[in-house]
């Protein structure tokens, strides 16, 4: 039978579903402090994958090279120790050997991103300085073009080329 994730199973049917024993389902839900709702225990789909994935494990025997990893060993309350299999352990020495290269290549891609961030900033100051350059150039020539006007305009009025009650040319 298909077991789902999101379902949720009573000890019976998780039982059927798995093929593990009453007393041991109930044993691993106490062993896993998991909440009796009602009297009985409420197992999730997700947490019997887990289980059957558990109990799938192939039993260490003496051609079996388990390895022992002390984690955090600060104090002795802080020692964790875990069980690997050859083919773990060999992929978490990979991992160690790979540790340095990593890091190398972190702080570099750190440093290239710190670098675009300055070149970001001096970009948006210098195209800040272009666009004020700009701005004062459209100034300048709506300047020139106001004086052209206002002289054109004189000229006119001069040579009596425009009526300047009308503003409109003399016939």
């Amino acid at each position: 039978m298909a077991i789902f994730d999101e379902g949720v199973y009573s000890i019976s049917e998780a039982s059927e579903h798995t093929n593990i024993s009453v007393r041991t389902m109930q044993r691993l839900c106490k062993t896993y402090n998991l909440e009796k709702q009602d009297g009985g225990y409420l197992i999730t789909g997700l947490q019997l994958k887990v289980w059957m994935q558990e109990r799938a494990k192939p039993a260490p025997n003496d051609t079996t090279r388990h390895d022992t990893a002390i984690v955090g060993a600060q104090d002795e309350e802080e020692v964790y120790t875990e069980d690997f299999t050859p083919e773990q352990y060999n992929k978490l020495q990979e991992v160690i050997e790979q540790y340095p290269i990593k890091e190398y290549e972190i702080k570099n891609l750190l440093e290239r991103l710190q670098d675009y961030k300055n070149e970001i900033t001096y970009l948006k100051k210098h195209s800040d300085k272009i666009l004020e350059m700009h701005q004062r150039l459209i100034d300048n020539i709506d300047k020139l073009t106001t004086n052209s006007i206002q002289r054109n305009t004189i000229e006119a009025k001069e040579k009596d080329v425009i009526n300047p009650d009308t503003w409109k040319p003399n016939k």
